[in-house]
């Protein structure tokens, strides 16, 4: 039997039409740091950090129909505080709920469109509010 290769993290890349849009919700709403923002002037390229979590975007001026169905999903812990943090900065979109398989999640959307759900575990039963 072959050995497969174990896979180490993942960075997602979403295509949208306003990068200076998603560099100023990552970095300034949601507390990403900005790694990369190429080139100068008229960035074509954006790449944000926090933790572990690594996004990167490619302006695409007809990204508007693809980014709108994307979502990113981000483990934390914490996830009823950050609720509470961000739900002065940005629109909720839904929750924070605990559902029957064991996260406790809400989401928020960003300017483009994606949809960024925040999870955590939780031994909590399922309900609204969790």
């Amino acid at each position: 039997m072959t050995r497969r290769a174990a896979f180490g993290f993942a960075t997602p890349v979403f295509y949208v039409a306003d990068l200076i849009a998603a560099r100023d919700f990552y970095s300034h709403v949601l507390g990403f740091t900005v790694d990369t923002c190429w080139p100068d002037g008229d960035p074509q390229v954006l790449m944000v950090d926090h933790g572990d979590a690594h996004l990167m975007f490619v302006r695409e001026d007809d990204a508007t129909q693809r980014s709108c169905r994307s979502e990113v999903r981000i483990e934390t812990q914490g996830v009823a505080a950050l609720h509470k943090h961000l739900a002065s900065r940005v629109t909720v979109e839904w929750g924070p709920e605990v559902y029957c398989y064991g996260r406790r999640e809400f989401s928020v959307r960003d300017p483009n469109g994606v949809s960024v759900i925040f999870t955590e575990e939780t031994a909590d039963e399922p309900g609204g509010e969790g």
